[in-house]
């Protein structure tokens, strides 16, 4: 299990309180908050794209490349948790993490669970995925070459050193372990594009150096706070981030009236007890939309960035760990280039990603029944 914050508690502010006059069902305590919340609250949960790790024979080889940063997490993961997809109890603390959350001047990670202001340390949050996060990275790791590290992981085939492409990657352990820095960790719907301190913190999971998760988190957040698109404005793609944080804190992620995946939908889960990670169960209403027919950002970029709001980086942040927000956007255009790509590169696709071109299939099934994002 993942350790316990027993060190600090958080605290509660009982002052200044706007969320009853602005329909909020948790306190809020500023006017950029209710309209981050605003901003959230039409969006229906989803699941990640993510699969079972014990039905593959790579399981073995994965854990010997990546010990317990990949492994370790997934076996601490409660799935039954995730599979409350529909929970309003989860769904109350997913709205209230993202709402309220913000990247310290220390490089901390703050934010709001349940009424309760709490932070984290890089340490703290490393230790919850098993990875190395003791000390501070001042500078770019002098080891670290993005050419020679892409094109090792290309198999000397890197294409564009500005597009890279998840799907040149030819080491199925080390697409995995990308995979599940993505949707689990960062909480990306997609993951065709690579950014460059994605690669930067895989090179590091895989070379044993420390990896700095919260610029990267942060990024990932404000990107889906921002993001206008009509994918981003019907859907919330959660990963495990939030419910090991809640557990961390020890916070009750049960609730008796929560609704689980039908039956017909069980096997892409893993089981843990007697509940399901897995595809949510259909929904028979329609999705709000977006009102943007042709899928692009809003002209104004800044829409969230004046007061307060969350950083998209510390001050004096080393530039390697910079998060150009453009390189986190993955519209349509994208999403065809990375599926051209697939039936290009693997007519036949086999382990690891036979089983995500199945759920990926299962999972736009579902999309297109509940016309999440047409």
């Amino acid at each position: 299990m993942p350790p316990r914050n027993n060190r600090r508690q958080g605290t509660r502010r009982q002052r200044g309180d706007i969320s009853q006059q602005h329909g909020v069902p948790f306190p809020v305590f500023n006017e950029e908050e209710v309209a981050i919340f605003k901003s959230l609250e039409p969006r229906h949960v989803t699941p990640p794209k993510w699969f079972d790790l014990s039905q593959h024979e790579q399981d073995a080889r994965l854990n010997r490349r990546f010990g317990s940063v990949i492994t370790g997490y997934i076996d601490s993961l409660s799935a039954g948790v995730l599979a409350r997809n529909k929970s309003p109890g989860f769904r109350e603390i997913m709205l209230e993490f993202i709402t309220t959350f913000k990247e310290g001047v220390t490089g901390n990670l703050t934010y709001r669970l349940k009424g309760t202001e709490y932070e984290l340390k890089e340490n703290e949050v490393a230790r919850l995925f098993g990875i190395d996060g003791h000390g501070r990275v001042g500078e770019h790791d002098e080891d670290y070459d993005l050419g020679n590290f892409w094109n090792y992981l290309t198999g000397g085939n890197p294409g564009s050193f500005d597009r890279l492409k998840a799907s040149r990657i030819h080491d199925d352990e080390v697409y995995v372990a990308y995979k599940f820095l993505a949707h689990v960790i960062l909480n990306k719907y997609e993951a065709s594009i690579i950014s460059k301190p994605e690669l930067y913190a895989l090179w590091c999971m895989m070379n044993g150096k420390t990896v700095r998760l919260i610029p990267l988190i942060s990024a990932s957040l404000i990107y889906i706070i921002k993001s206008r698109t009509k994918k981003s404005l019907a859907y919330l793609a959660f990963g495990g981030l939030i419910t090991m944080i809640a557990r961390f804190h020890d916070i009750d992620l049960d609730d008796d009236n929560a609704e689980y995946p039908s039956e017909e939908f069980k096997v892409t889960g893993r089981k843990v007890g007697n509940e399901w990670m897995t595809i949510p169960q259909n929904r028979e209403e329609e999705l709000p939309d977006s009102g943007n027919d042709d899928d692009d950002e809003v002209e104004d970029e800044d829409a969230f960035d004046e007061g307060a709001g969350p950083r998209r980086r510390v001050e004096n942040e080393p530039a390697y760990m910079e998060v150009d927000e453009r390189e986190l956007e993955e519209d349509d255009e994208d999403d065809a280039d990375y599926e051209e790509e697939e039936e290009e590169a693997y007519e036949e696709p086999s382990g690891w990603r036979a089983a995500e071109a199945r759920l990926n299939q299962r999972f736009d099934a579902w999309t297109r029944e509940n016309r999440v994002y047409q």
